[in-house]
């Protein structure tokens, strides 16, 4: 798209749902732009050189395109996503990751705070160059908090995907499946309790759990005209070497990444798909945003995924916390938000050995052995999933 039709993506969805959003292009390109045209800038696909700088590029509801140019490299930023990836999703270290945390911050939001101020913009939309969509965006932090407490953060394949027409919401129905036995891998016990937390809030039209969890399930989903909402429910695994090796592992069957791009949502109008897995949302330089750009590209509004190997028992908590938001919140970007807010700042928690949310007590089997009191504040558990996609 071009500027001046993202501008009026945002103006639209300001007077529609009443929350001021921004675009942020962070993308590497050589230190002197050959062009200054805003579309052209937007458009920018630079070759892949280590030296090329960090460049923002803001499109905000009114006003002219903004553009910042920061003195660190390709190299560099990808150097310390890596590192900052690697201690966030270490939940053992409860400091290590700060320093990094506040790097991101600096690089990718402080020198736009003076911008989205002056339009009191709540809603961030980051469209990421190769080095930097690994990062855990919604952890960044400055001294005063994270980032996810001042704004909805979420990330777009491309302003090309984005959603240009704003339909009256109708609430509807849920498809909830999901794997927890698996002949070769660690069994995930959560998902049943998952897939029974969300019918608790959502309307669901059907259950799938274990056997009945194949591709010709997820097919059948595609002709159904009433879902809105798929949830799926597993193991995953992303191979950034080989994509073309990843896979989600349902029941009789790994779904590869090139049978997953085989899957037209698009005429199903599905809005909304939860790929409650590992590595659902990581990708590399032929597989931007992996199983959730391709879900985006595939007439997906917004997909939900993971950026690293999640804990179980944290995906619940998060999970569960989300549908609750759902029930109250029809921006499902500000519905996801909340959830993670929630265990930040610890409504959802571990007690007495059970899950407590904003909703009330999920119970959980004595045999997990879970501690008698736990919290789930460390960016590890909520910070792992992402938005990509259309935030509305």
């Amino acid at each position: 798209l071009t500027f001046a039709e993202v501008q009026e993506i945002l103006r639209r969805a300001q007077e529609e749902y009443t929350v001021n959003s921004a675009v942020v292009y962070a993308i590497f390109a050589p230190e002197e732009p050959s062009e200054e045209d805003p579309d052209t800038i937007l458009r920018v696909e630079p070759e892949a050189d280590s030296n090329d700088l960090l460049n923002l590029s803001v499109v905000l509801p009114e006003g002219e395109l903004v553009s910042y140019e920061l003195p660190v490299t390709r190299a560099e930023v990808s150097r310390q996503v890596r590192y900052f990836r690697s201690t966030v999703s270490d939940s053992e270290d409860s400091r290590g990751y700060r320093p990094l945390a506040q790097q991101m911050y600096q690089w990718l939001l402080a020198p736009l705070e003076a911008d989205l101020a002056a339009q009191n913009v709540q809603n961030l939309m980051y469209a990421l160059d190769d080095g930097l969509r690994t990062a855990p965006i919604t952890a960044m932090k400055d001294h005063d908090g994270f980032s996810l407490e001042r704004y909805g953060i979420l990330v777009v394949p491309s302003m090309g995907l984005m959603q240009a027409e704003f339909p009256v919401p109708v609430r509807r129905s849920t498809v909830a499946m999901g794997v927890s036995e698996f002949p070769d891998d660690t069994p995930l016990p959560a998902v049943p309790i998952e897939l029974e937390v969300i019918e608790q809030f959502v309307p669901v039209s059907q259950t799938v759990l274990n056997e009945e969890t194949t591709l010709s399930a997820l097919k059948g989903i595609q002709s159904l005209e009433q879902p809105g909402v798929l949830h799926l429910a597993t193991h995953a695994v992303f191979n950034r070497r080989s994509p073309d090796d990843s896979y989600i592992h349902l029941w009789n069957a790994p779904l590869s990444m090139k049978e997953f791009s085989t899957l037209d949502w698009e005429k199903s109008d599905l809005e909304l798909l939860i790929l409650s897995a590992c590595f659902t949302a990581m990708g590399s330089r032929n597989a931007e945003l992996g199983f959730a750009g391709l879900a985006a590209a595939s007439g997906v509004d917004a997909t939900v995924g993971s950026l690293w190997d999640v804990s179980d028992v944290g995906t619940l908590a998060l999970m569960s916390e989300f549908y609750a938001q759902l029930e109250t919140n029809d921006l499902r970007f500000e519905a996801l938000r909340q959830a993670q807010l929630s265990l930040l700042r610890g409504d959802t928690r571990i007690e007495n050995g059970d899950l407590v949310n904003s909703h009330g007590v999920v119970k959980l089997p004595d045999e997990w052995s879970l501690p008698e009191s736990a919290t789930l504040d460390h960016p590890f558990f909520w910070s792992a999933f992402t938005m990509v996609g259309n935030p509305w």
